[in-house]
């Protein structure tokens, strides 16, 4: 089992790479934060709310938007510092998913539905208490949907 290191927000983030927020609140990341990020830091959101990342801050503050594909903008500040801002600061796992977000929430939901079905047939027989993969032929029937 790995070992992640949990720490203060505000004591690591002049040394991170990649900033990805997944915590469902707003403005977890300030303007302050962002001002303190080294140069070409990846900033992205799983969270909840469009403005959990500093995406609002980002837009009011960038003095250059540049558009590197769509979903990734480099935002340069007047430091000289940018970052790499993943969907506009909005949710990455809906706003880059590469089919409608309605799509992807709906085969999420298929995929559970399946699975509660297989566990429903084979509790006894086959699934003791653990976690397990879902058989290929329950995975099939999504990618057929």
């Amino acid at each position: 089992m790995e070992v992640y290191q949990v720490s203060v927000l505000d004591d690591v983030i002049s040394d991170a790479d990649i900033v990805l927020t997944a915590t469902g609140s707003i403005r977890i990341l300030t303007g302050e934060h962002i001002e303190n990020m080294k140069n070409i830091v990846i900033l992205g959101n799983t969270g909840h709310s469009d403005l959990e990342a500093g995406g609002d801050w980002i837009a009011k503050n960038a003095v250059s938007h540049i558009t590197i594909t769509p979903q990734v903008d480099k935002c340069t500040f007047n430091s000289g510092k940018s970052v790499i801002l993943l969907a506009k600061g909005g949710l990455v796992n809906l706003r880059c998913a590469e089919g409608s977000p309605s799509f992807v929430i709906s085969a999420t939901f298929l995929n559970i539905f399946l699975a509660a079905i297989e566990l429903y047939l084979n509790s006894s027989t086959k699934y003791l208490t653990g976690i397990h993969l879902l058989p290929k032929k329950v995975c099939h029937l999504l990618y057929r949907s």
